[in-house]
């Protein structure tokens, strides 16, 4: 499966129930749009991306723009905009926040997955092997610009002007020897187990 093809289930919990419209930024094959659609079948959706809509799989949204965001997007006000891994490949994360915060309608949120570089594999790597080795996917994906541990994601966000009412850990590492060890030591470990981050904001 390519990696932008992922479904993303896991993060439409943290879209709001009685939300009327969404836009999904960085939509790729439409597969989070589609459990959007499937989920809330009367809502507006709208997607933006890059590159070239698929063949398929995108047809759930009302409308799909291919460009940059915000820059490529028509004006619109949304109820929920959503950055699912999106943050970190932009060159000014803080400033695409900042323009979002003019398309969040009223009470609205911004929904947004981020990975944790702090992550115990990247930590090992860089400080016993002196290493930084960019890969084709994960936090070290060779395509991300910026990157975040949970207290600098709070700081983006805050920087940007929004107050963070969610952030829960993502695929944490729970069995093992690292899971024991975290459990032994009352969850303070938990950071180095988390490879990223849901988080759920709204413009202050």
């Amino acid at each position: 499966m390519a990696y932008y093809d992922y479904d993303r289930a896991e993060m439409l919990g943290y879209v709001p129930p009685d939300v009327g419209s969404v836009l999904d930024v960085g939509c790729a094959a439409g597969r989070f749009g589609a459990g959007l659609r499937a989920r809330f079948p009367d809502a507006v959706l709208w997607g933006i991306d890059p590159t070239d809509p698929p063949d398929d799989g995108w047809d759930a949204y009302d409308e799909r723009f291919t460009g940059r965001y915000p820059d490529d997007l028509p004006m619109r006000e949304f109820d929920c905009i959503v950055f699912n891994d999106v943050l970190e490949h932009m060159t000014d994360p803080w400033a695409a926040l900042q323009a979002t915060r003019l398309r969040v309608a009223g009470e609205g949120s911004v929904v947004a997955s981020i990975p944790n570089v702090r992550h115990r594999h990247v930590v090992h790597q860089l400080v016993l092997r002196g290493r930084w080795d960019y890969a084709d996917r994960g936090v070290l994906d060779r395509t991300h610009v910026r990157f975040f541990t949970r207290s600098s994601m709070l700081g983006l966000f805050a920087d940007a002007g929004y107050r963070v009412e969610r952030i829960e850990p993502l695929a944490v590492e729970a069995t093992g020897r690292m899971g024991t060890l975290n459990r032994w030591f009352g969850g303070r470990l938990e950071e180095f187990l988390t490879l990223q981050y849901a988080l759920v904001a709204r413009p202050c």
